[in-house]
């Protein structure tokens, strides 16, 4: 390593930071005689806690599924938490919420997106590794 380059650590787990994640709400709609599209719409929480005795700096990344064919979209919905960054490494459907918790707060995030597609096709949702 030369002297000026910055570098990552992992440290492992700090037992001082809670997160947790869970599913909020999960909409699915089939499509009717009138329609041909599929949707479906998912909302999850993640509340961040700092159980330290001191103020910590926090990022949380997430992300939400992208489509490579034009068929199939994607959009956010506005109930989702404004990401400081709206792409990741370069990643598409990667974001994150950068913050200062002080000792004791915590934080909740929201995420929500809503998936539509015509009826004709099925969908398979991938998960890509996060950047660390």
């Amino acid at each position: 390593m030369v002297a000026g380059e910055q570098a990552d650590f992992g440290f492992g787990a700090d037992e001082g930071v809670q997160v947790a994640r869970v599913p909020v709400k999960r909409r699915e709609n089939e499509p009717t005689w009138l329609g041909s599209t599929k949707t479906e719409a998912r909302e999850y929480k993640t509340t961040v806690k700092n159980l330290h005795d001191f103020p910590v700096k926090m990022t949380v990344i997430d992300q939400v599924p992208f489509s490579e064919n034009t068929a199939i979209s994607v959009e956010v919905l506005p109930t989702t938490t404004p990401p400081s960054e709206k792409i990741v490494a370069d990643k598409r459907g990667v974001m994150a919420w950068s913050f200062d918790l002080a000792a004791g707060e915590s934080k909740e995030l929201r995420l929500a997106y809503r998936m539509k597609w015509p009826a004709d096709r099925e969908i398979v949702l991938q998960t890509i590794p996060l950047p660390r």
